[in-house]
């Protein structure tokens, strides 16, 4: 905080009003620095500026993981991840929740073979999909996760049934598919799952001579 625009009344205390317009930046020092809880703090943010909190718009970032792309694949890519995003902002301007938007933007991806979630997704040492996903509220900090399910086409919606229908945060393998079953979450054969893309890289895989490092090497200059 900038101490010349505090009064020396309020120096060394709890908090500090800026004169710029719309910043308010609490300085928290021995022996006051429990007076402003964080609960008070929210609410003054809110009585300062009431217009902010009323006009304030939904926001929804998506992730389409952090593996290089080769550029014959750019554009379905990055249409998919504007799908998704569209998808999830969509629901959150109809008053829906943020976990809807989030669950129904994943699944948009899952379903998405340029994404290495559900369809597509890497293949494990036996060649099989074995996928991991997790959902968590914001709100009260719960959440909910699912690892190494497979023959699911949405692993995103079990983890969120883990959430709200259980009292774990993750359940996994033979443990999560039986759940699965008990709610009712329909089973795919396996190969549905895998693309031919996800194939061919689990093959070059098994290849004795294959150098991860000159793969990515080669995917650089894809790009």
């Amino acid at each position: 905080t900038d101490r010349s625009d505090c009064s020396s009344r309020s120096r060394n205390r709890y908090a500090c009003q800026r004169r710029q317009p719309g910043f308010l930046a609490a300085h928290f020092a021995h022996p006051l620095s429990k007076c402003l809880s964080w609960r008070h703090w929210e609410q003054r943010k809110k009585s300062i500026y009431p217009e902010t909190f009323n006009s304030m718009k939904p926001v929804i970032v998506v992730h389409g993981g952090a593996g290089r792309i080769f550029k014959e694949r750019e554009d379905g890519s990055r249409s998919g991840v504007i799908r998704a995003a569209l998808k999830g902002y969509s629901i959150l301007k109809q008053g829906g929740t943020a976990l809807d938007a989030v669950e129904e933007a994943v699944i948009l991806m899952e379903d998405d073979p340029h994404f290495n979630a559900g369809c597509g997704s890497v293949l494990n040492e036996k060649g099989e999909v074995e996928m991991d996903a997790i959902i968590m509220d914001g709100k009260n900090l719960a959440s909910g996760a699912v690892s190494a399910v497979k023959c699911i086409s949405n692993p995103i919606k079990l983890a969120r049934l883990v959430m709200e229908k259980t009292d774990h945060m993750l359940l996994t393998d033979q443990g999560a598919s039986a759940f699965a079953r008990a709610m009712g979450i329909p089973e795919v054969p396996g190969e549905k799952l895998i693309t031919e893309r996800s194939l061919e890289r689990w093959k070059k895989n098994l290849e004795a001579d294959w150098n991860p490092q000159e793969c990515q090497k080669k995917w650089w200059v894809c790009r």
